[in-house]
């Protein structure tokens, strides 16, 4: 091979190995920061999906540690994440709170979806994407977790285990 091809090919292939390895670390979205963090946790005020007279806030929260997840019943991973957020959330004890938040899913889908889970925390209905946007969603499922001061310290992308959130709790502790 001659010997002035063999500098730009080896150089086009440094870049190529370059652009490969940062378009790798970039598609994985637990390495995008989200811009709320240690800032207030929007404000939000929606009715429960079994019983819509009970209202949730995120001013009745004031003062407590709180965990929203972001779902759908129309989710793989979500469905994936399932058992973890029920053994996590029955294991509680009143160290935070935790609300699911059930993303463009029919009422009775996510109904459906709640009971073969086993969860048995309260659970809010959105249709896409206002209350999403405003915590920084970019896919489900996706779990945020919010301070005694109102401050999200953290956003987590994907399913989640019990293990990784109960280290988010001792982290907030």
């Amino acid at each position: 091979m001659n010997k002035y091809l063999l500098i730009p090919l080896t150089l086009f292939l440094g870049l190529v190995l370059l652009i490969f390895v940062a378009l790798w670390r970039a598609a994985d979205p637990h390495e995008i920061p989200s811009p709320l963090i240690n800032k207030p946790a929007p404000a939000f005020q929606l009715p429960q999906l079994h019983d819509p007279s009970k209202i949730i806030s995120a001013s009745d929260m004031r003062g407590k540690v709180y965990v929203l997840n972001f779902w759908g019943s129309w989710c793989p991973p979500c469905r994936k994440e399932a058992p973890d957020l029920r053994d996590f959330s029955n294991g509680l004890g009143g160290q935070a709170a935790f609300v699911g938040v059930a993303i463009d899913s029919p009422s009775a889908d996510a109904r459906n979806f709640i009971r073969k889970a086993g969860w048995r925390y309260p659970i809010v209905s959105r249709h896409c994407c206002d209350l999403a946007n405003e915590y920084g969603v970019i896919s489900f499922p996706t779990t945020i977790v919010v301070n005694r001061r109102g401050q999200v310290v953290d956003r987590l992308v994907g399913p989640q285990t019990v293990a990784r959130l109960q280290a988010e709790l001792r982290a907030v502790h």
